[in-house]
């Protein structure tokens, strides 16, 4: 069986540290070849593509047909070969859709169905200086600035202010400002060219001291079902963020939970893991194309003998980076899932 791997480019694939280079080495063992390629590899006219494969060890060139089956991001629709990727799906299965909302657009869904509004975190698109300024004393003087269509943690900050100065952390660095018309400065010149939101900024720190949060990420796998596989990411303790791709950690969910909550691990861990068993099948139904993945990260506040849980974001577009070989595997149980549909429905895979 053939599946094509559709990215944007093929810059760092095959480093040791990319989840791509375990995906590929480990697809042969499940009789699954893989065809890494980008846009401008396919020929529309003739339905072929020129991928990267690999043969044995070694990674070749060859011209084959488009594979029915590509794992693809559903931002590929959306750049300069967007129109006629579009024109591929329905003759082919992309798991990912045309279909995409950014963060204020996932918030603003969720927030009118209601189901989960205990756990969202107040998200407000940035019009201007003046507006940020607004919220920034409305949530008291300490918030959290993100781009709108952001990933792997780039471009946040946190901005505070004590009354006498105003501090942005962002990434590891750290600047301080006197006056409001030096913060101005810095703000239009950082943050007016794209899309921001802001939140404000929620306290969730290891013991010591470290920025944290909860990865669920959940992709669907065998039978077409969401499997649950929830991590910690812990960042610097001088940094913003907890994503790993800023400069954290991961470790064993179990285990960071038991070092940090002690005999209340078990009653967080439940909560996590019902959230995640249920959240995906609920997003789901907000969506007409059917989602292949949904990560939701979310915050542990400590409030005295008690904690809040917050949802970060959620996003649907998932690496799987740090738990590469169970995320392959699962990877490639949906893919045959997909295939026997394909073939029940007369399609040659």
């Amino acid at each position: 069986m053939r599946v094509g791997v559709l990215r944007k480019s093929k810059g760092g694939s095959w480093n040791a540290d990319s989840p791509m280079f375990t995906m590929f080495y480990l697809a042969k063992n499940f009789n699954i070849e893989l065809l890494l390629f980008t846009p401008k590899d396919i020929d529309f006219d003739n339905k072929t593509v020129n991928a990267t494969i690999l043969e044995g060890t070694e990674r070749i060139q060859k011209t084959v047909a488009l594979p029915k089956i590509i794992d693809n991001p559903a931002s590929i629709f959306h750049g300069k070969y967007g129109e006629r990727l579009k024109t591929l799906d329905g003759d082919y299965f992309f798991l990912r859709h045309a279909e995409y909302t950014s963060k204020p657009g996932i918030y603003n869904l969720l927030l009118k169905d209601g189901r989960y509004k205990d756990f969202l975190i107040d998200t407000h698109t940035v019009n201007n200086f003046a507006h940020f300024l607004k919220l920034f004393g409305q949530y008291g003087n300490d918030v959290i600035l993100k781009p709108a269509g952001g990933n792997e943690g780039k471009g946040v900050a946190r901005i505070t202010s004590d009354g006498s100065q105003c501090v942005i952390n962002l990434k590891n660095d750290k600047v301080t400002f006197k006056t409001l018309d030096n913060l101005q400065k810095f703000y239009d010149e950082n943050f007016s060219a794209v899309r921001y939101v802001l939140q404000p900024y929620i306290t969730s720190r290891t013991h010591q001291g470290n920025p944290f949060d909860i990865r669920i990420h959940t992709r669907r796998g065998a039978g077409g079902k969401f499997k649950v596989s929830p991590y910690p990411r812990i960042g610097n303790e001088n940094g913003v963020v907890s994503n790993v791709g800023s400069g954290g950690y991961t470790m064993d969910f179990k285990n960071f939970l038991k070092a940090e909550f002690g005999n209340d691990w078990k009653m967080l861990h439940d909560k996590i893991m019902d959230l995640g068993n249920e959240f995906p099948e609920y997003y789901q139904k907000l969506f007409k194309s059917e989602l292949f993945d949904v990560g939701i990260d979310l915050g542990i506040q400590r409030r005295g003998d008690t904690y809040d849980l917050r949802i970060f974001e959620v996003n649907t577009y998932l690496g799987g980076s740090f738990i590469r070989v169970e995320d392959s595997i699962t990877r490639f149980e949906y893919y045959r899932y997909v295939a026997e549909k394909l073939r029940e429905s007369g399609i040659d895979v």
